[in-house]
């Protein structure tokens, strides 16, 4: 007999889920884990248990959308999920300063593009590090680090370690 299919409705799920967590919902975190095309699909994901194995996937995802890796998973984590992009880092620009801006410096750096210091400022040297990043991993070169390149910039940034 078939197992029935799990329907995911991320607009229900609202629960905070950690290590030793059962239910529905530590399925329903498994399956977008699988399906988020982050590299968690071989692991083979599944069952109504948090295991320590499904709280190190956690992590990973965690960093890889630049969310806090505490391996819990709450609001920001299944709205990232559900998105399957970083959802609440801004679009930042040339001349735009402050601290998201050092933690893009930091990630840039980390993948090899970008030379300067982490001075939270975006300035020329990261505006044409970022063009540079975005052309090498086949996106729009525009210089603006929007969600699709804070998404790409964090899954290359899970590749760098």
């Amino acid at each position: 007999m078939a197992t029935p299919q799990l329907e995911i409705s991320c607009t229900s799920i609202q629960t905070t889920l950690r290590r030793g967590d059962k239910g529905i919902n530590v399925e329903a975190l498994c399956r977008l884990l699988a399906i988020s095309k982050r590299g968690f699909s071989s692991l083979g994901l599944q069952g109504d248990t948090f295991t320590p194995a499904i709280e190190k996937v956690v992590k990973n995802f965690q960093r890889q959308t630049f969310l806090e890796p505490d391996g819990v998973v709450g609001p920001s984590n299944w709205a990232a999920l559900c998105a399957n992009v970083p959802v609440h880092m801004p679009v930042l620009r040339l001349g735009n300063h402050g601290m998201t801006v050092g933690i893009a410096q930091k990630y840039l750096k980390k993948v090899g593009f970008y030379g300067g210091s982490i001075d939270a400022y975006f300035g020329p040297e990261m505006h044409f590090s970022l063009i540079d990043f975005q052309s090498t991993f086949g996106l729009v070169g525009d210089g603006i680090l929007d969600t699709i390149t804070w998404d790409k910039l964090g899954r290359a940034s899970a590749l760098a370690r």
